[in-house]
């Protein structure tokens, strides 16, 4: 029964041994990366495709599905579901979500408490706040904020805004320097125009808004 003991609290022992040395000459051992803040525990992330990827704070999570380029960054307390994207230099930040394949390209920051998802956000463009982003794209300089939301196929670009409680949904296209602060939906195309959060869906004011397609 003794004998029984110290070899039970043996191979333990060596099991913890192993585990330890496995975990020091892992990729997370001792590893930092200063994402704008100071330095902070990180681990460069391994693609599926085997590649080395961008670093990823070890409060922040990517799925192994998930591709993240060698440039762009994970970090606070970001997560980024299956087979989702972050290119180029993109950044995931913040309590941002990102799913379903979404792709976060170019220099675009998704922060702040936003869904992104099954969408695209590229070139320069920033999603924060509580704003939500599904099946749409936001490309350009453009930005969505606050409570704001941008679905079906909608596509925010240039140096528009979509704040407050905007949306921006059904196919609608909204650029130049639009401010959406309201509705924006169907086959339309808005250009340098304010909507007002207190408007008419079909009230637009200052804006050239015409069918996609005239």
């Amino acid at each position: 029964m003794g004998v029984g003991r110290i070899a039970f609290r043996t191979s333990g022992r060596r099991e913890l041994e192993a585990t330890a040395r496995a975990w020091s000459s892992g990729p997370r051992s001792g590893q930092s990366y200063d994402f704008g803040y100071g330095p902070v525990a990180a681990a460069r992330h391994r693609n599926p495709d085997g590649t080395t990827g961008g670093w990823v704070a070890l409060t922040a999570h990517a799925d192994p599905e998930t591709h993240v380029a060698e440039s762009a960054t994970i970090f606070d307390n970001a997560r980024v579901f299956g087979e989702s994207h972050v290119l180029g230099r993109a950044r995931v930040f913040g309590y941002a979500r990102v799913t379903e394949g979404s792709v976060v390209a170019g220099d675009a920051a998704v922060s702040g408490s936003c869904s992104v998802a099954a969408a695209t956000i590229s070139e320069c463009a920033e999603v924060h706040g509580n704003a939500r982003v599904e099946r749409a794209t936001v490309r350009g300089g453009a930005l969505v904020t606050d409570t704001a939301s941008v679905n079906r196929g909608a596509v925010v670009q240039d140096r528009a805004v979509v704040r407050g409680q905007g949306f921006v949904t059904d196919g609608a296209v909204v650029a130049g320097s639009t401010v959406v602060e309201g509705p924006v939906r169907g086959d339309v195309i808005v250009l340098d125009a304010h909507v007002g959060d207190d408007e008419a869906d079909d009230q637009i004011d200052d804006a050239e808004a015409v069918p996609q397609g005239a």
